[in-house]
């Protein structure tokens, strides 16, 4: 047996037993079969996962990398997703505030899904002041750019208890109503804002939920809760995969909302298309949980 046929078997155990490592994983399932992918090229395959895998790892070192507690685990998991909610777009910065571009309202007004029904709900930001809420959501608007843009409008609305209540008279699509919850309950470059829930009805058949972000993943990719029928629930982010929950949680009523005669208003241009992230919001069957994971 030669050396190159040596090197060879080597590579494929290496790449076997990285293989269960990838799935073993809490990444989401596109990023296992890209390096799945990866570990099928002889040699140079596991090679460069290893190397990814320990840049990964490395603890990052500028501020707002920095894992400061519960807090920055969650931060650091909504940055490492960011190209998930680019979608394979460069993020681009939008020079003008959206508050008051009213023209862009009649241009995308046509493209927007025929099929497309908007989520209904609300979101209590408890830590934050409006000018940082307003900035975080800016930040997030800017993820990505739509394919089959909607402009809606988000208010905010200061409480006198210091938190701020983030209504959305148009509503929002239901992929953004769970991950902008998410995205505001601890967004990047913005650690003065956090604490965020949602209240919110699904497009189909109106089901009502509360949301929370999981405290106890360290990922920060799930949010939990339960129907106003009392219905244990996690969604996945940013899939949006709604799955039942053997955990017991009761759903916590809505707040009576102080609501501002002159609140601060954005408009946000977001993804109306059908074509992905459980756009009726539905529940899935505990079966499911392993494709989402």
């Amino acid at each position: 047996m030669n050396e190159q046929t040596l090197v060879l078997i080597a590579s494929g155990i290496a790449a076997l037993v990285l293989l269960i490592v990838v799935w073993k994983r809490n990444d989401p399932v596109k990023t296992k079969l890209k390096f799945s992918a990866l570990l099928l090229v002889p040699v140079f395959g596991p090679i460069f996962y290893i190397i990814i895998l320990g840049l990964s790892e490395a603890p990052p070192q500028e501020e707002h990398f920095q894992n400061r507690g519960s807090h920055g685990d969650h931060t650091h998991s909504w940055i490492s997703m960011k190209p998930y909610y680019e979608k394979g777009v460069e993020q681009h910065r939008r020079a003008l505030d959206k508050a008051s571009n009213t023209s862009s309202d009649a241009d995308v007004r046509d493209s927007v899904d025929v099929s497309f029904k908007p989520a209904q709900g609300w979101i209590l930001v408890s830590k934050g002041s409006p000018s940082a809420i307003k900035s975080a959501i800016v930040q997030y608007d800017n993820l990505y750019i739509a394919e089959r843009p909607g402009t809606f409008r988000v208010q905010l609305h200061p409480q006198s208890d210091g938190s701020v209540a983030v209504l959305l008279p148009d509503g929002l699509p239901a992929y953004d109503l769970v991950n902008m919850t998410g995205w505001l309950n601890a967004p990047p470059d913005h650690s003065d804002v956090s604490g965020a829930v949602v209240w919110m009805r699904a497009p189909a058949e109106g089901a009502r939920y509360y949301l929370e972000a999981e405290a106890e993943n360290p990922h920060g990719d799930t949010l939990i809760g339960a129907s106003s029928t009392g219905q244990s629930v996690r969604v996945h982010v940013p899939e949006t995969g709604l799955l039942e929950d053997l955990a017991e949680r009761s759903y916590r009523k809505e707040q009576k909302i102080e609501t501002s005669p002159n609140p601060t208003t954005i408009n946000v241009v977001l993804e109306t298309s059908t074509a992905f992230g459980n756009p009726d919001f539905e529940l899935c069957s505990l079966d499911h949980e392993q494709e989402l994971s």
